[in-house]
């Protein structure tokens, strides 16, 4: 897994247009880990566990954290 403070390209498939949505959710909350290692995970901390969503477009990451 890369560092938070590691930028990369994203991979084709018109989802350039997630990177400020997906930096503007990092600043609200530091505490969620959003990676790409193959499809987008971010892991959510909990006190009793953590909670994981997995999705193929970063877009429905972020569509999901928004839900929850």
């Amino acid at each position: 897994m890369t560092g938070r403070g590691v930028l990369r390209v994203l991979p084709s498939g018109g989802e350039g247009d997630q990177v400020p949505r997906l930096m503007e959710f990092r600043a609200r909350h530091p505490e969620i880990t959003i990676e790409l290692d193959g499809f987008w995970r971010a892991v959510i901390p909990a006190e009793n566990g953590e909670t994981v969503v997995c999705r193929y477009q970063l877009r429905d990451v972020l569509d999901k954290l928004e839900s929850l």
